[in-house]
């Protein structure tokens, strides 16, 4: 059995610390764009040069290029993620201030798991499950009530409503990633974040039973 070489824990730890900084400041930007850009147009043309870089960089790296048929896939994943999430989030944020988008956001975990139930039904909804879960759901609940106790004004519900609905969709592609390109090692998962926080999940459900967790 091929062992894996261990990394050191604070890298890990470094790179999540990066990553989520990184990531949750997007949150601000997006709120401070959209105030001089119309938000679709902002988001597309964030999208399209991060998509246009990204496309070069693989072209160099000398990654083929994407089949006919993985760029029909990439199509359908690229519609539920720019199109539906990031456009209700970026249409979102001129109603929904930054840190509650963030935290609404934080929900793409659980949908992954839910997804994974109903859709690839590689996860059965155990007692653990359903606990982790849970707890995942209170944890938003919960930064949710601080969040919107620091402020008077009321949530926006139509603005929330966007970002469950943006939050269902991203997740949905994380999930249907694995189904339409699961060979295609040069396309980066729509949601590294949630994919691990996902999986922490589901280790979480399985660790009594000392089961192997799925890749």
């Amino acid at each position: 059995m091929d062992s894996k070489p261990h990394r050191p824990a604070w890298k890990t730890l470094l790179a999540f610390a990066i990553i989520y900084f990184v990531w949750g400041s997007t949150f601000l930007a997006i709120r401070v764009g959209v105030r001089e850009v119309p938000p679709l147009l902002f988001a597309a043309m964030r999208f399209l040069v991060a998509g246009l870089v990204l496309y070069g960089w693989m072209i160099a790296k000398g990654e083929r290029s994407p089949t006919r048929r993985q760029w029909m896939s990439v199509v359908l994943l690229a519609f539920l993620i720019f199109v539906v999430d990031y456009g209700l989030l970026f249409w979102a944020e001129q109603r929904v201030p930054s840190g509650i988008a963030a935290v609404m956001m934080a929900t793409i975990p659980v949908f992954i798991a839910l997804s994974e139930i109903l859709f690839l039904r590689t996860q059965r909804l155990t007692v653990r499950l359903t606990f982790a879960l849970l707890v995942g759901i209170g944890g938003v609940a919960v930064l949710m009530s601080h969040a919107l106790n620091l402020g008077d004004a009321p949530l926006d519900r139509t603005g929330a409503t966007a970002l469950i609905i943006g939050s269902l969709s991203w997740s949905i592609a994380s999930v249907l990633t694995r189904r339409c390109l699961p060979e295609a090692s040069c396309l980066p998962s729509p949601q590294p974040r949630s994919e691990n926080f996902a999986n922490f999940i589901r280790r979480l459900s399985r660790a009594k039973r000392g089961s192997p967790c799925s890749t």
